[in-house]
């Protein structure tokens, strides 16, 4: 049996997602189902404590899933890393597993890079509270549109971009309490 060629890596950073984790799951799949190249899902379990990496475990039986378990320092920008690190694609998608943004956007985002290195989802709509909503959106005028010119939102959890540029990009993340 010859395996076929991925071109599309989607990342996805879990913690303590099991209530959202099997719905997100199922759209997921049933979105790149529609992909004409090979695609694969690595889900990087940031060390859960209610069940979603064994409920992740349960479904890494499926050829297209990796499931990787963290090792090293906790956060989302280093489960991001480590999964990156393991892509086989020439394509990598980084989604958050919160159901925050819809994973049947994600064709919409790989098509965007016939004319960009690298394409952002801005949420419209998002389950926040109310201080943490407004924390975020001073985040985003004063960093990203202020300091630098952007007109997306820079802390999106839902982004598209080529391998090349990851491989191109230094990053150094740093995590609280974390020397370096």
């Amino acid at each position: 049996m010859t395996r076929r060629k991925i071109t599309l890596s989607v990342v996805v950073p879990v913690y303590n997602e099991f209530g959202n984790i099997q719905q997100f799951h199922q759209r997921l799949l049933k979105t790149l189902s529609k992909c004409r190249s090979g695609y694969e899902i690595i889900y990087v379990d940031d060390y859960s404590t209610d069940g979603t990496y064994e409920w992740l475990k349960e479904v890494s039986i499926e050829p297209t899933v990796k499931i990787i378990r963290k090792s090293g320092v906790k956060g989302k920008a280093f489960s991001l890393i480590q999964g990156f690190n393991a892509a086989s694609g020439t394509i990598f998608v980084m989604i958050d597993g919160d159901l925050q943004y819809p994973p049947e956007k994600i064709a919409e985002l790989v098509q965007g890079l016939k004319d960009a290195d690298i394409v952002v989802a801005e949420r419209k709509d998002y389950n926040d509270g109310k201080i943490r909503k407004f924390l975020s959106s001073g985040f985003r005028t004063i960093f990203g549109k202020m300091l630098f010119g952007l007109k997306t939102d820079i802390q999106s959890g839902m982004k598209a971009f080529t391998k090349e540029v990851y491989q191109t990009v230094q990053c150094n993340p740093r995590s609280p309490g974390r020397s370096t």
